[in-house]
């Protein structure tokens, strides 16, 4: 194994830049006479890091190269039978009506190509209309999975704040409903009052 001079080193340094490993061998055994191998020249250059910026200069492209698919509409490499035809949907396409989760809530896809909306609140809407502003869907049981006309209630986001606020949310509908309008009336009596105050 040979051990390489600082003026080797220096030398492998100064003239690695823009020259393949093999040129640079080539110059090394010409200038110091030393029979080396083309490894021995690439771990010399690992180990004093010193960049030839050469990586992949075989697969590169040269100037005024033609590339090989210049005129060609996507690949053509087995003809056209192996394209996507228009209208082709992927294995993972869903319908208009399937079902999915993010992050707990029930959705549901309305539309193409990927409206999806909450179903809870889809629900609502085709019975009673567009949901006003300041109002929201709430689930009577809790049960967010649990979507149906009848376990679905709208209150206002006050509301809804205040029943979240004082921890008076139940699992039983039927509770959880007259905790709601509670929530409202005690709202409503603290705005009667700052209306007198004023």
């Amino acid at each position: 194994m040979h051990r390489y001079t600082q003026e080797e080193k220096e030398f492998i340094g100064c003239i690695c830049e823009g020259l393949t490993v093999d040129e640079i061998l080539e110059k090394f055994i010409e200038r110091f006479g030393v029979n080396v191998t083309k490894k021995s020249i690439k771990g010399i250059m690992y180990r004093n890091n010193f960049k030839n910026h050469m990586q992949g200069f075989k697969t590169r492209f040269k100037k005024e190269q033609e590339a090989w698919n210049k005129g060609k509409k996507g690949l053509q490499t087995g003809g056209e039978e192996g394209w996507f035809k228009k209208g082709n949907l992927p294995p993972t396409h869903k319908l208009v009506g399937s079902e999915a989760v993010s992050e707990g809530t029930l959705l549901i896809k309305i539309a193409e190509p990927n409206v999806w909306v909450k179903k809870h609140r889809y629900i609502w809407e085709q019975a009673h209309g567009p949901i006003p502003d300041g109002m929201v869907v709430r689930f009577a049981d809790g049960n967010k999975m649990n979507v149906t006309l009848d376990n679905l209630l709208l209150v206002s986001r006050r509301v809804c704040t205040s029943v979240v606020k004082r921890g008076i949310e139940q699992e039983d509908p039927d509770l959880n409903v007259t905790a709601h309008k509670l929530a409202e009336l005690d709202l409503t009596i603290k705005d009667i009052k700052k209306r007198k105050v004023v």
